[in-house]
């Protein structure tokens, strides 16, 4: 279908998952409304409306912008897959995602990591084909919780050494992302690390 996702699919309250992908949705994700006030005795806010959510696909769209802060009020989400759309920020308030352990973002406009994504405990990390020129030192913040990240197709350039603060890491996919020189050498104390793609870079060692 067309136009925007209506907020009344994000605060349907028995709600678990929620798959729109591969249709024509744009513009940004609306917002759930809050109840008038005359209304407010009777009716829960939209806040606890999302509370149930934890699967949220909408990849393959044409969604714009940032992603709005409003997804914020879905604290059991789990799951959130915007692959392949024209996104190009995170809000400030997806830190509250306290339960966010899959975050896809591949096939966007993000030029930077926000860093909220790194005051989540992700265990996956996927922004492919994205603008990314740079991994930030704040990326060691996820340690103790990511296991796999797809930097596949940025124009990084160079890969810094905090990357080698990821401890956990078992898959990396870092083909096509433009890295150049010499690679940090802690990268073979990663004891967990199962599969690493270096592919169609310049790099050595």
């Amino acid at each position: 279908f067309t136009g925007s996702i209506p907020a009344s699919l994000l605060a349907a309250p028995a709600l678990r998952l929620l798959d729109v992908a591969d249709n024509r949705l744009s513009g940004s994700i609306s917002a759930p409304k809050a109840a008038p006030a005359a209304a407010a005795a009777a009716t829960k806010p939209a806040a606890a409306a999302v509370t149930s959510l934890k699967y949220f696909v909408a990849r393959g769209n044409k969604l714009t912008g940032t992603i709005p802060s409003s997804l914020a009020t879905a604290p059991n989400l789990q799951t959130l897959d915007l692959r392949d759309n024209f996104l190009t920020a995170l809000p400030s308030g997806f830190n509250s995602l306290e339960a966010l352990e899959n975050l896809y973002l591949s096939g966007n406009l993000l030029a930077a990591l926000h860093p909220v994504v790194f005051e989540l405990d992700l265990k996956l990390l996927h922004v492919a084909r994205n603008l990314l020129q740079t991994v930030p030192a704040e990326i060691g913040a996820l340690s103790w919780s990511l296991s796999e990240i797809s930097l596949a197709y940025n124009p990084l350039g160079s890969l810094s050494k905090h990357f080698c603060e990821l401890e956990l890491l078992s898959n990396v996919n870092l083909a096509h992302a433009g890295l150049t020189g010499p690679l940090p050498l802690c990268l073979g104390q990663l004891t967990n690390l199962q599969r690493l793609d270096l592919s169609h870079n310049a790099v050595f060692f």
